[in-house]
């Protein structure tokens, strides 16, 4: 892999990382049930592919539950 490869993935993972941090945050926020139901419908990606971004999801002590 080339340098600038590299810091393209790793600029990539901060994204990814920040873009996760906020949704984690948001998601703390949902004090009740119906908060929660209704955050969840509005993001259904529920970001579960951070994993996968890291390159983590074929190492064979990460698989899917």
């Amino acid at each position: 892999m080339g340098i600038s490869r590299i810091e393209a993935q790793r600029c990539a993972l901060e994204i990814h990382r920040q873009d996760f941090e906020s949704f984690g945050d948001r998601l703390k926020r949902a004090k009740d049930r119906a908060t929660f139901d209704r955050f969840m419908a509005e993001h259904p990606d529920n970001y579960g592919t951070v994993i996968d971004i890291a390159g983590t999801a074929d190492h064979p002590d990460h698989r899917p539950g």
